[in-house]
This record gives C-alpha cells, structure tokens and sequence, in this order.
C-alpha cells in the first residue's frame, strides 16, 4: 500500500481538530504560513531548530561552491555555494518508522 502524501490541507485539518476551533480559509492559510514561516526562519537565524523532544531537528546546510564540468558542453562552469535546509528524524520519528511503536503520541 502506498503512503499517502500529507498535504497543506491535512496539516489545517489536523491543527483545527487540535485546536477544538474551526478557521475560515484566509484564517487557516494564515495560521499554516505562520508556522512553517518561524520555522524556516529560525532555522535559517540560527542554523538550527528543533522540534518537540524526540521528533527530529531543521538544520541548515551550506554546500561549497567551485569549478565543475558541464556534462553537455564538457566546459567547466563556477558554481555558487547554496544552503539548503536539511530535517533529520528524531528517535521518537525514527521508532515509528522502524515498527517498533505504533503512534508518535504517548497511550
């Protein structure tokens, strides 16, 4: 069976049904590029952002740049150096997907 992707909807569905409120779309649009924008921009501040204790971490990767060979042409172009943002799954994350528990949240 294939995973289902979760989407920006779900994730409103999710937080209105944690929140016990119900949002308009503007309101849920809003709130979702809240979240996601502190995120982000705390990750990108301070090179690294953690979630909640077991859930995983947001950190920010700098790749170098330098001199590499364009497959087509077979001439050397320079390229930049680029962050990119990196998560890495924590153990609780880890845990579920390995099988060994059955749900993120404590029974």
């Amino acid at each position: 069976m294939k995973a289902k992707d979760q989407t920006k909807k779900d994730l409103l569905l999710k937080m209105e049904g944690v929140l016990g409120i119900s949002l308009t779309k503007e309101k849920a649009e809003d709130l979702y590029h809240l979240v996601i924008g502190y995120v982000l921009e705390s990750a990108i501040r301070f090179g690294k952002w953690r979630l909640p204790k077991g859930l995983g971490s947001f950190t920010v990767r700098t790749y170098k740049g330098g001199r590499r060979l364009h497959p087509t042409t077979q001439r050397y172009v320079l390229v930049p150096s680029k962050e990119k943002l990196r998560y890495t799954a924590g153990s609780s994350v880890t845990a579920r997907l390995e099988g060994k528990v059955s749900s993120l949240t404590p029974s």
